[in-house]
């Protein structure tokens, strides 16, 4: 599977097209652009991110939840993302460059 950032709204596998972007990645100023592009970061799509409705619901969860379950989980995730990042860059690399070091031999 190739690599790519995608919003939750796209399809897993096809991605986004990405014609279809309201805002431009870099105009974060206004707020409907800000929610918009908040969809594609890693707050919104790492999983093990504990959201909260209010503020009883933020302080009902400091107490309630394992944060070493927590903490544990995200740790997992950061490392498999590592090892599959690594392998993807590694790979891009070997495809792209390699040709080009043999050209110029």
């Amino acid at each position: 599977r190739l690599y790519w950032d995608v919003s939750p709204r796209c399809d897993d596998q096809a991605g986004c097209d990405v014609g279809r972007h309201p805002h431009p990645p870099l105009a974060i100023s206004r707020l409907d652009a800000r929610r918009y592009w908040y969809e594609y970061s890693s707050f919104a799509q790492f999983p093990h991110i504990h959201r909260f409705s209010s503020i009883s619901d933020m302080l009902h969860q400091l107490v309630s939840v394992d944060l070493s379950k927590t903490s544990s989980a995200m740790k997992e995730f950061n490392d498999l993302t590592l090892v599959r990042a690594a392998a993807f860059w590694r790979s891009t690399a070997r495809t792209f460059l390699l040709p080009r070091l043999s050209e110029d031999r």
